[in-house]
């Protein structure tokens, strides 16, 4: 608890420097604006849509690595765009001043950008350790990803409870073939089953209780003479 609690002041530190970093990029923006003859309330706007569009885009990316799917081209392209928007704003409201203020500028959007990674990070990490706490069970990369390992696990479930299901059963609710569903069949194994998923009938069950070994005719005869003495 006390590591968690630590982690997240490191990311309410973040935060706040990318609170900073973003109200300087807004005045610095807002600046521009005005510098560009905008003196209504349309000026207020402008400062807010790349930096915006840097956070927005951040989000989407990592919710994308977070489900495992391919990221998508709009945000990349936008978190592009955003860093370049803000670098421009920036920059250019620090030329209007001097060339080291048009240095400091632009390493704020720099800073910003910094900080709202770490903060992310942050969140990614509380959530992957909330996942660890989830039962190995309902872990959903516990389920068979493909028909035939699935009519496999319940073949042998079935089997294990004394109810196994039949090869058309399990054609028909996996949409195997008959030949896949008769190898499930003859080949899955049991557990606590020594002779595999079939039961113990037929060939099986007089594998289960073998006749009793036959007694060579030469120690039979012998056997028999010690009797008679």
């Amino acid at each position: 608890m006390l590591k968690n609690r630590t982690g997240w002041q490191y990311a309410a530190a973040a935060l706040t420097l990318a609170g900073i970093a973003a109200w300087v990029s807004y005045n610095d923006g807002l600046f521009v604006a005005r510098l560009a003859g905008n003196h209504d309330v349309q000026a207020f706007a402008y400062p807010l849509l790349p930096d915006g569009l840097i956070v927005v885009c951040l989000l989407a990316l990592v919710e994308a690595a977070r489900a495992g799917v391919k990221r998508s081209r709009w945000a990349q392209a936008g978190l592009v765009l955003g860093i370049a928007m803000t670098l421009s704003m920036n920059a250019g409201a620090g030329v209007a001043h001097s060339v080291l203020d048009a240095v400091l500028d632009g390493l704020v959007p720099v800073v910003f950008f910094i900080a709202v990674e770490v903060v992310l990070w942050h969140v990614r990490r509380g959530r992957g350790e909330g996942a660890q706490v989830t039962s190995p069970a309902a872990s959903p990369r516990m389920v068979p990803s493909d028909n035939l390992a699935a009519a496999k696990a319940c073949y042998a479930a079935t089997a294990a409870a004394g109810n196994a299901l039949s090869q058309n059963q399990l054609a028909a609710r996996f949409g195997i073939t008959r030949a896949e569903a008769r190898g499930i069949a003859q080949g899955t194994p049991v557990a606590g089953h020594p002779f595999g998923a079939a039961g113990a009938s037929g060939r099986d069950a007089m594998m289960a209780h073998p006749p009793a070994p036959s007694v060579p005719p030469a120690l039979s005869n012998g056997q028999a003479q010690v009797g008679r003495e």
